[in-house]
């Protein structure tokens, strides 16, 4: 799992931290760390895909920083490698959210860059590479977990309205 992951620089892209996050998250968490998980995904989504941002709360230019990178487009395969391998129904709880998340771009470009073209094909590139997950979406679309099969759904929703 997470191969190729010391392939990428992260420190030249400006997160040092990413790969350690991700190790941690294809470990799952035992319940006494239910805080450092919660921060954990924090963090995470206030790199990729920060939902109160992404929302319409706070100030868009905190938004148009991350898109100034290719840091979500990078993570997400990472993202969908973990869902498929972890047996931790928490953990894809929350790596549903983040990629659904990051799908939300797309109508968020739309009300507030809406005359950028780049702002416009990053979010629609990011919502691709969302999409490369479907065998993946699809088997979790069955999970025993209600809260599985419902972050699946959602997702699989916003797939859909973005198309």
């Amino acid at each position: 799992m997470l191969e190729g992951l010391s392939d990428i620089d992260w420190n030249e892209l400006g997160a040092p931290e990413i790969p350690q996050q991700l190790h941690q998250l294809s470990l799952g968490y035992p319940p006494e760390t239910a805080d450092e998980f919660s921060g954990l995904f924090a963090s995470l989504e206030e790199q990729l895909a920060p939902l109160m941002l992404l929302s319409g709360y706070g100030n868009y230019r905190d938004l148009m920083r991350i898109m100034e990178t290719k840091i979500p487009h990078i993570v997400t395969p990472f993202l969908i490698q973990i869902l498929d391998k972890t047996t931790d129904k928490r953990v894809s709880v929350m790596i549903l959210e983040l990629v659904h998340n990051e799908c939300m771009y797309i109508q968020t470009v739309g009300t507030i860059v809406a005359d950028r073209e780049d702002y416009k094909a990053w979010a629609r590139q990011l919502r691709d590479e969302v999409e490369k997950g479907m065998p993946v979406y699809l088997k979790l679309a069955h999970d025993s977990e209600q809260d599985v099969r419902q972050g699946t759904e959602d997702l699989l929703l916003i797939l859909k309205d973005t198309k």
